[in-house]
Formats: C-alpha cells, structure tokens, sequence
C-alpha cells in the first residue's frame, strides 16, 4: 500500500502543477488574446516555481511519510521532462525550466515538512 501511495503523490503532484500552468496559459491567453511564450518569459518563470512548489506539497502531503523524497522524486521528473524536451527541440530554457521545477518541487515538500513538523518550545 506504501508504493501505491507513493506513486499516487508523485502522479497526484504532477497532476497538480500540468493543471496550474493550463490555468494560468488560458488565462493568458484571455487576458492578452496571444499565446504566452519566450515574449512574457518574466511572467512565466516566477509561477513555473510556484506552481511547481505547490505541487511538491501536494506530493509531501499525500506521500506522508518520507516527504522530502517524494519531492524529490517529482523533481527529477520534472527534470527527465525537461531534458527530453532539450534534445528534441534544442531550446535551453526548458532546461532552465526544468531546473526551477525541481527547486520548487523541492522547497514545497521542505515547506510541507517544516508545517508539519513538531514545534519546539
């Protein structure tokens, strides 16, 4: 039953982030009636870390035990996806995108942990 948790949080998180960014690019779009890309790349990194950090949350929260790992994990997806995408299409901010995905991930399982953790007094 652990695997099958753990591997729901790591879908479940990449789930989350896929669903973010379709928001925020059709509300883009809406809002500017042009398809957002390298032109708005400003606008599109800064939610690439959010939304990747809320998604390595949603991971350490459904993977409770072992959190960190689970974000982990979603990261280094995050990252195989981005480096797929260097090599077929040679265009290096997927890799820089790839990288903040995983530092999200990252810091959303951190930030989880650290909500979770007990409190010292």
């Amino acid at each position: 039953m652990n695997i099958v948790r753990s591997v729901l949080a790591v879908i479940a998180g990449y789930i989350v982030f896929w669903l973010c960014v379709l928001v925020a690019f059709w509300a883009m779009f809406i809002l500017t009636k042009t398809f957002p890309f390298i032109d708005s790349a400003l606008v599109i990194l800064p939610l690439i870390v959010i939304f990747a950090s809320l998604a390595g949350y949603v991971t350490a929260l459904i993977g409770r035990k072992a959190e960190l790992l689970h974000t982990v994990i979603l990261g280094t997806a995050f990252l195989v996806y981005a480096v797929y995408w260097v090599i077929s299409n040679t265009n290096i901010l997927f890799l820089i995108t790839g990288v903040l995905q995983f530092i999200g991930a990252i810091a959303g399982g951190y930030l989880r942990k650290k909500l979770n953790s007990p409190k010292l007094s």
